[in-house]
């Protein structure tokens, strides 16, 4: 009697490794830069700001991440609701400052305070551009904010 075992998961092989405990899990890759960023998508930058030195949040609705995330519904009815990819991200003013993602034109995405105290970051969605226009975010502890993009990769806070 013949036994086959079919991995039913996403996998990558790794060659380089020995044939033995080679298989690692595919995620959606974490971007280093804008050239990342898929044709026609928005190149956008979170970073921490002001007095805050450490910030743990939560993103969803960008095109990269660890995991699938949503679906939120943000406040008013300017935008819709918003699913995706999300990240858990631990800015730090010393190891990690900042943090490069990328956000389709005109979609929605949120930003969760994972921190027990307020935050404030800085976003901006233009960061391939010479002089990118910058959004300060205030976010009260355990509190979410949704923004929107639009055509021209420009940011309104949902309300």
């Amino acid at each position: 009697m013949v036994t086959m075992f079919i991995p039913l998961a996403c996998e990558q092989y790794d060659s380089s490794q020995p044939e033995s405990d080679t298989w690692t899990r595919v995620y959606p890759r974490t971007v280093e830069g804008c050239d990342d960023c898929p044709i026609d998508y928005c190149c956008c930058a979170i970073e921490i700001w002001g007095f805050t030195t450490a910030a743990n949040i939560s993103v969803c609705g960008f095109s990269n991440g660890n995991y699938i995330c949503g679906t939120f519904d943000p406040p008013g009815t300017a935008c819709p609701n918003v699913s995706g990819y999300g990240e858990d991200i631990a800015l730090d003013y010393t190891n990690l400052p900042h943090v490069a993602v990328c956000k389709d034109k005109n979609g929605v995405f949120r930003i969760y305070n994972n921190e027990d105290y307020a935050i404030t970051i800085r976003i901006t969605c233009e960061y391939n551009v010479t002089s990118p226009n910058w959004t300060v975010i205030n976010i009260p502890e355990g509190e979410d904010v949704f923004y929107s993009t639009s055509s021209n990769c420009g940011l309104a806070l949902c309300q």
